[in-house]
Formats: C-alpha cells, structure tokens, sequence
C-alpha cells in the first residue's frame, strides 16, 4: 500500500516480565524490519530493559523510553532523566502517553518532558488526544491546548524531532466506549495537522508525521491507515505478538 516513510512503534507497556523475554520480542522485531524497508520500525520496553536491549540491538532496531522525567536531576524518587537515557544510549522516548497522564502528568509537566528531551537530542513521540468526543467540537480544542503547551518552547528547527500520536481515551483500552471510525481519525489529524502549521509555519507544520494509537490491529489498520494524514501506527496490545505485527506490515506494505 505504501512506498512513503511509516513509522510502527511497539509499545510493550509494563511487559513482558523478564529481560530474557524482552530479549527476545526485540529479536523478532529485528527480524521483521525485513519486510519492508520503507516502515521505521521501533519498540518502546520498560526501563529496567534498556541498557541490555541498547547493547544487542541498538544499532538495527530504535529503542525507545516509554517516558522520561521533567527534572534533570536532583529529590524525584522513580524518576529517569533525558541525561540518564542518554548515557546509555537511548535516543527515543515517548512523551505524554494517555496512560501516563492518567496518573497525572500535565500538560505543563509534559512542556517540561518534551523541552529536557530536546536538549538531549531525543526524539520523541507525542502522545495527544481527547478523553471524550463533543458536539461542540470541544475535543479540538482540547487536543489543541495539549498541543500548544507541550510545543510552546519548540522551535522551528527542532519540530523535526517530534512525531504526533493521537491516541482517542475514549477509542482506546479496557474502558473504550467504542472503536474511532475513519472520520472521526480524519477529522482529528486535519485539526492536530492545522495547529502544527498555525504554529510552525506551513512547510514545517505540514512535515511533522502524525501515527495514530489505540487499539490498532490487523483486523482494522487498513481503515486507519487510507485515512489522510496517518504516518503510522503507535501499537499496544499488538506490539507483544510479533504474528500480529506481521500481518499490519504486511498490510500495509501490499
């Protein structure tokens, strides 16, 4: 289906439970990067895996954080900074992540995330989306000021670095009211695309990928995916069954 740049990041969440796994999910992720050259293919593991998944596969696979601390240093217990990744060679890591505001990162902590990340040269996937759908196109809005206060202090040479996921709460999970339709993505990506060049500039703003997160699947990426706009895919339950990624890539490849 598609000769241009794909992005399809596997996000392992708090999984699998060991590094010998985690080992081995990288390797056959490794082994699918084979299928088609155009897909940037990467995986988001857990912090404790890292430094090993660095080692093996840094260099065939990108690893990313699944996040990254608003400090740099200093009293933040559990916290991991943008320093920390980089002295072991993590150059990617996942900002704002519907899962991670739930248990109350901000707006302003992620403006602060996305900034520390920056400094270090990282490159970051932005996660952005609405909790719940409104008539009155309140879920634009709401998307919009996730949007304007986590690139607030971007510049325009640094936009490049930064790839939108738009995740739908309310789409997504063990607690979706229902699966996002073609439409819905569409209308979304038109909104998240329209701010980026509002505050970009309309060359930059139209550069800057936009994947989608949230229940992707092989039953259902073809549909994401002849939406305008979508760049890719931010998997989740899918990421840990490398049968199933097959199958997306190579839906998305005919």
């Amino acid at each position: 289906m598609t000769a241009k740049e794909m992005y399809i990041i596997g996000n392992f969440k708090q999984n699998p439970d060991t590094l010998t796994k985690s080992l081995a999910l990288a390797k056959e992720y490794v082994n699918l990067k084979k299928i088609n050259k155009n897909i940037k293919l990467g995986i988001a593991a857990p912090t404790p895996f890292l430094n090993e998944l660095v080692k093996k596969f840094g260099k065939s696979l990108p690893i990313y954080a699944q996040n990254v601390s608003s400090t740099n240093d200093g009293s933040h217990t559990g916290e991991t900074s943008a320093s920390m990744l980089n002295s072991i060679g993590i150059k990617n890591t996942i900002i704002g992540h519907s899962e991670r505001r739930a248990v109350g990162e901000n707006n302003e902590i992620i403006k602060k995330q996305v900034e520390n990340a920056l400094a270090k040269k990282m490159q970051i996937v932005l996660c952005v989306g609405e909790k719940e759908r409104h008539e009155d196109t309140g879920h634009i809005r709401f998307v919009n000021e996730q949007l304007e206060t986590a690139l607030s202090y971007v510049k325009k040479t640094e936009i490049k670095n930064i790839v939108i996921a738009y995740e739908p709460v309310w789409a997504i999970g063990k607690d979706a009211v229902r699966s996002a339709n073609e439409n819905e993505i569409y209308e979304m990506t038109i909104a998240i695309r329209k701010k980026l060049v509002e505050m970009f500039s309309k060359n930059i703003g139209s550069a800057v990928k936009i994947i989608y997160g949230g229940s992707v699947n092989s039953k259902n990426c073809m549909e994401i995916m002849s939406v305008h706009n979508i760049d890719g895919f931010l998997l989740g339950r899918a990421s840990l069954d490398t049968k199933e990624v097959k199958k997306i890539i190579e839906i998305i490849s005919k």
